[in-house]
């Protein structure tokens, strides 16, 4: 169809050859694996994180709390000048709390808020704003939740709930905002993934019980599983998927 890209060579529809990307939280986890999948499909990757100096599975790591907008600003000013200007972002950084609503502490609530989407905001702003000025298309993936789609009802998540809901809202206006200068943004919402942040819970065979019920494929993704995802919205394959939210999820919404 006229306008579509035009790709013989269906290998290249999924390489990322020549690309840069910046993934946040992406010393482990889920942010990790994204990394090294990105890596692996052709990008040069850089991760923002805590730490600073040292290198995270081979990836640079620059020290960013993106919740902190002087440090985003910071943080993503030496990729510019030690790397290069970022094709890619990945906003992967998040944390959470789980505390009862009727006694939620403001502070937790607006740390959660801080990191889990102002700080998403932070990142995409940067980088999208450098794309325009420089006339460049670009990809942005916020890694939201279908907690962004749903209310939790296996744990009391209320500050996670509401950031990964705006996630989803931010996800769809940058999209068509940005959609002229050929950066596409999109939203992938995991399930249950089994990580540093969610593998206590497992120490209660009743919530894996539980939990395992909920979910229609009877089993809890790897970090691992949301690379093919974000490798496709970060390729030509997906050059007119913008504004979607991809659920890899085992079934979780579809039930």
């Amino acid at each position: 169809m006229a306008g579509e890209t035009e790709m013989t060579d269906s290998t290249s529809l999924f390489t990322l050859e020549g690309k840069l990307a910046v993934v946040t939280g992406g010393e482990r986890g889920i942010g990790r694996a994204l990394a090294v999948g990105l890596q692996h499909a052709g990008a040069k990757v850089a991760v923002l994180d805590l730490g600073e100096g040292r290198e995270a599975g081979g990836f640079p790591v620059i020290e960013c709390d993106v919740s902190d907008e002087r440090m985003v600003e910071a943080a993503l000013a030496k990729v510019n000048s030690r790397i290069g200007s970022p094709d890619i972002l990945v906003n992967n950084a998040g944390i959470d709390s789980l505390q009862p609503a009727s006694t939620y502490p403001t502070e937790t609530w607006q740390r959660i808020i801080g990191v889990n989407l102002t700080g998403a905001l932070f990142c995409a702003r940067r980088v999208g704003s450098d794309l325009i000025a420089a006339g460049r298309s670009g990809r942005i993936i916020n890694i939201a939740s279908v907690l962004g789609h749903v209310a939790p009802s296996m744990q009391t998540a209320v500050a996670y709930s509401a950031a990964k809901s705006g996630l989803l809202g931010m996800t769809r206006a940058l999209a068509v905002e940005w959609a002229a200068h050929r950066i596409n943004v999109n939203a992938i919402c995991p399930g249950f993934v089994v990580t540093d942040l969610t593998a206590s819970r497992l120490a209660d065979a009743d919530y894996e019980r539980r939990m395992k019920h909920r979910i229609p494929a009877g089993r809890f993704a790897q970090p691992g599983g949301l690379v093919s995802a974000a490798v496709f919205l970060a390729s030509p394959a997906a050059d007119l998927v913008t504004g979607h939210a991809l659920n890899v999820d085992a079934g979780w919404m579809a039930a």
